[in-house]
């Protein structure tokens, strides 16, 4: 696929997780969950090895999609069809997010209350949960989308499905030490975006340590990332519920303006030689 279709994609599945209502959102992605919760429950009765059920469910769509795409790999009408098989393969892994967000949720509850104690501790989970959903809902796949193509995000889509249910717990294990190798690339990319987004030096000397010693999770990597590129917050005092709404605003901004930052380089690739 050509650079120019996958900006192209890449804005129309964008716009699609923004734009499109919550229940049009559900109907995209819930067959696709479906499937992999048939296949996990098949795979749970027959009391098949995790690793093996993982790999049924996250390799097994993927070979008759790549024979698809390869199929429609010509051009004209046969292009077409492929940009239409890939919007169909991409629409679900984009539009399947956590509603209401991070930032919803957490204003609501916060303004809700008429007192709030360990305000800075409320605010660095609520921080730490908006960067990692972030990463692992949009960010990961859009990596694996640029790089490696649709079905590289639908692969990292089925690993996020099985990690995430409780059908079965043995699949769900072997599926997030998966998902934290696939998260690993993207949020290094993630952290480098949030560097020429926000403080630059902060994040960059972060960076460098990074690589040297070892961090417990991509959690708490990337939260560290997102909290040292808005370096300013962290001198504002909390004194108000509105004061943490305002902070963990900014760290959404940061990455809407990462997100617009990775169009831009996209659109950049494609329209100059």
């Amino acid at each position: 696929m050509s650079v120019l279709l996958v900006v192209v994609l890449m804005l129309l599945v964008l716009a699609g997780r923004e734009l499109v209502t919550p229940a049009i959102k559900r109907m995209v992605s819930q067959p696709m969950r479906l499937g992999v919760d048939a296949l996990l429950r098949i795979g749970e009765a027959s009391r098949q090895p995790g690793v093996l059920v993982l790999a049924l469910v996250s390799i097994g769509p993927i070979l008759p999609v790549l024979l698809l795409l390869h199929a429609f790999s010509g051009g004209g009408v046969e292009a077409f069809w492929s940009f239409l098989l890939t919007l169909a393969i991409t629409l679900p892994v984009f539009m399947d997010r956590r509603l209401p967000s991070v930032l919803e949720n957490s204003r609501k509850q916060w303004l809700d209350s008429v007192t709030l104690d360990n305000m800075k501790e409320r605010l660095a989970q609520s921080r730490s949960e908006l960067l990692i959903t972030t990463l692992q809902e949009l960010f990961s796949p859009l990596f694996w989308l640029i790089f490696l193509g649709p079905a590289a995000s639908l692969f990292y889509y089925l690993v996020r499905c099985c990690d995430e249910q409780i059908i079965a717990p043995e699949t769900g294990k072997f599926a997030r030490k998966l998902r934290f190798w696939l998260d690993w690339l993207p949020s290094r990319a993630l952290a480098i975006s949030f560097a020429l987004a926000g403080d630059f030096l902060s994040v960059w000397q972060y960076l460098q340590l990074s690589l040297t010693e070892r961090r417990s999770s991509i959690a708490s990597f990337i939260a560290e990332a997102g909290q040292l590129a808005e370096h300013s917050l962290m001198n504002q005092s909390l004194e108000t519920p509105i004061d943490m709404v305002r902070q963990l605003a900014h760290i959404d901004s940061l990455c809407q303006r990462v997100l617009g930052l990775w169009v831009v380089v996209m659109v950049l690739h494609a329209v100059l030689p």
